[in-house]
């Protein structure tokens, strides 16, 4: 019973709005997640080289980021919702084509990457918005940060599962579709229900320099783009190199489950922190995961490396999280809508710059060895970033 109470009392704390946001998002997230990981693997299985991933995301990222900024004129003059169900629209269309990415056509590769990139930017920015709306309806943004962290955690433990079971299963990717798209169809409906999703943003001035004028505001985009460095080299080089070093899908289909899984266990554990610890646990964090690189680098044991991929996944989240509330508040002091496109560019912009930077030395240094020690130099960084406001942070 006391129970049922509690339940209730989260229930009734927070705005229908808040709630079926979070519900839309799940499904979003879970419908993403269920192909995301063996991305890199199809393109290896149909033909593409490494050097031909990496073109790949090179477009992707760079385009992404200059239509991140068109983006938010349509945001402002048709609304986040009709935004949101275009991306939706799109997101379908770029898994159909690559569900049947399997001739090794250049043109169907960078037709994905443009596709992905068109949809990156019309998905990000007015998601981004709308999650930041719903969590400035109440006083405490770091709860319903950490709220909407863990919906995303729960939807990336799922994903991967049922996608790795079909694929061992049948080994045919094509049957995945069926549930990422019903999964986008739920999406929608649960985003058409909700009442505040229909408002059109009110138009800021569009002025990076005033924007990025405050020392924190720097500081929270320049550890969160060298945090989108080290996670993208996580997300498509890692499971590449797990792939090529077990030979088979079943590697990566047992990455792809313990990843998530190990980020549930972010939901047993306490994360709420006073303000001024957050750059205390950014970079504690870093440290373990440059040690987890280390380790990654230094040992073949496929036990050891999925342990280790485990640990990396936990850790990752509580660099993620206590930067996410920083970045939050600092919106909701700001301009949500800016804050939101700003954080997309940085995000794609500063991944399209790595990637673009690893096409070129590709000449010169082996991929894993290159981008593996670019993940941790991108660590370091962060490190070194957040160390003077420690201090500063204090009380504040």
């Amino acid at each position: 019973m006391n129970i049922l109470l509690k339940l209730k009392e989260i229930k009734n704390s927070r705005s229908n709005d808040f709630w079926l946001y979070g519900v839309s998002s799940f499904f979003h997230e879970f419908s993403g997640s269920l192909l995301s990981i063996f991305l890199p693997i199809f393109m290896l299985l149909a033909g593409f080289s490494i050097q031909s991933i990496v073109i790949y995301l090179i477009i992707y990222y760079f385009l992404s980021s200059f239509l991140t900024i068109f983006i938010r004129k349509i945001v402002l003059k048709i609304g986040s919702f009709s935004t949101l169900i275009i991306s939706k629209i799109l997101w379908i269309i770029y898994f159909i084509n690559l569900a049947f990415l399997d001739s090794g056509s250049f043109f169907l590769l960078w037709s994905l990457a443009i596709l992905g990139a068109v949809y990156d930017a019309f998905y990000y920015v007015p998601s981004v918005y709308a999650q930041i709306k719903q969590t400035k309806i109440l006083n405490n943004t770091a709860k319903n940060n950490s709220f909407f962290s863990a919906l995303m955690v729960i939807a990336q433990a799922f994903g991967p599962i049922l996608s790795s079971i079909i694929l061992l299963l049948t080994e045919n990717k094509v049957l995945v579709l069926i549930p990422i798209i019903i999964s986008i169809i739920v999406s929608i409906f649960f985003l058409s229900l909700m009442k505040n999703i229909r408002e059109i943003p009110e138009p800021h001035n569009f002025d990076p320099k005033n924007f990025f004028k405050d020392k924190q505001e720097k500081k929270n985009f320049l550890t969160f783009a060298f945090e989108r460095i080290q996670t993208s080299v996580n997300e498509y080089i890692w499971p590449i190199f797990i792939f090529l070093s077990f030979e088979g899908i079943r590697s990566v289909a047992i990455l792809a489950i313990i990843m998530p899984l190990a980020s549930v266990l972010i939901l047993f554990i306490n994360t709420k922190t006073k303000r001024e610890n957050r750059e205390k646990i950014i970079i504690a964090s870093s440290f373990f995961l440059i040690f987890i690189w280390i380790l990654r680098m230094n040992f073949d044991i496929e036990f050891l490396l999925y342990l280790g991929t485990a640990f990396f996944a936990l850790i990752l989240l509580f660099l993620q999280i206590p930067l996410g509330n920083n970045m939050q508040r600092r919106a909701i002091e700001t301009s949500v809508l800016e804050a939101s496109t700003y954080r997309n560019f940085v995000s794609m912009f500063s991944k399209g710059l790595f990637y673009l930077l690893v096409f070129f030395l590709l000449k010169y240094f082996e991929i894993f060895t290159l981008t593996f020690y670019s993940a941790i130099v991108a660590l370091v960084l962060i490190i070194l970033i957040n160390i003077p406001f420690v201090r500063k942070n204090k009380g504040i």
